[in-house]
């Protein structure tokens, strides 16, 4: 009998403990943000120089943050859009005189090369992805900083990141980084309309239904077909030389560098043409990309294998 009572005991005591715990439990994860030390970066103030953010501008995600600064942009706001902006290594009247039109270059510069991916902004004031494998470096862990891309600045490359800041006086919440901001100048210089886009009237440079402008849709098909006359031209270029030549080892390396010299001088013009004469979106520049380079490798490779079957050619015929 003392038996059953004490069992019946430890399961009351079992029953009555486990809720407290779940309890205690779901408060401290709520909570676990907030007390945990490094979930964002620390600053006095933030941007004290631009007016008070609009009640709409939501800034406490990620994604948020990056949403809200397009539809600023788009919508010509940029004064809202600035405040996703960490404008701290600007003074008080700098950040109301260069805020806006930073945001304005930085808008322009993604939309024209930066590719983003919605994936990886998650809707989560901490970053946190609960997708990642346990393998991966920062899985369950909270973010403070997130790289959006990565795009060329001359010889260096230019990291678009966004952080998580927080003033002494207010939430903490997701803008582009102080790196990233110095930065908008000099891709806006890289990236931003040439003076061929500039000054061709204001219809053009509208976006057409498939998203791209009317200028680039005009325009790439001209690119293909100078590409195209490029590489005729190229081709009846060495077919002369070829007619001409006497030697055996002159028409053999004519032979091996007619087709690449002609994928290679037509695949240039297209770039030359469409990222840096027409600057495409960044749509159209994530396709051209790839496919230049990849111009580029079968010509090398085309070129290997011409060398190697002369040469293997040769030597079968000798012996």
């Amino acid at each position: 009998m003392t038996l059953f009572r004490t069992a019946a005991l430890a399961v009351a005591t079992i029953l009555f403990c486990v809720p407290a715990l779940s309890q205690s439990g779901g408060s401290g994860s709520s909570s676990s943000e907030a007390s945990m030390p490094g979930t964002w970066f620390p600053t006095e103030t933030l941007n004290e120089g631009l007016p008070d953010p609009p009640d709409w501008l939501d800034r406490r995600t990620p994604q948020g943050a990056i949403e809200n600064f397009l539809d600023a942009s788009s919508s010509g706001d940029m004064i809202a859009a600035a405040h996703v902006l960490d404008l701290s290594d600007l003074s008080p009247s700098e950040q109301a005189e260069q805020g806006p039109e930073l945001a304005a270059q930085l808008a322009t510069v993604l939309e024209r090369r930066a590719v983003i991916s919605w994936r990886r902004l998650l809707e989560r004031p901490d970053a946190l992805d609960s997708r990642q494998s346990s393998s991966a470096a920062m899985a369950g862990e909270p973010r403070r900083s997130l790289l959006i891309g990565v795009l060329g600045d001359g010889s260096r490359e230019a990291a678009i990141r966004l952080n998580r800041v927080k003033p002494q006086d207010g939430d903490p919440v997701w803008v582009f980084s102080q790196r990233t901001v110095s930065q908008i100048p000099s891709l806006y210089d890289e990236y931003g309309p040439t003076a061929l886009e500039m000054a061709l009237p204001e219809w053009m440079r509208k976006e057409t239904f498939f998203g791209t402008r009317v200028f680039e849709t005009v325009g790439l098909p001209i690119t293909l077909f100078l590409a195209g006359l490029v590489g005729w031209a190229t081709y009846r270029f060495f077919h002369m030389l070829w007619r001409h030549s006497d030697g055996y080892w002159s028409r053999v390396a004519l032979h091996a560098v007619r087709w690449p010299s002609i994928i290679v001088v037509s695949t240039t013009v297209v770039l030359i043409l469409a990222l840096n004469i027409f600057t495409v979106s960044g749509s159209v520049a994530s396709v051209l990309t790839p496919l230049t380079f990849l111009a580029y490798v079968v010509a090398f490779l085309m070129f290997t294998m011409s060398i190697l079957d002369t040469a293997l050619d040769r030597v079968v015929t000798l012996d």
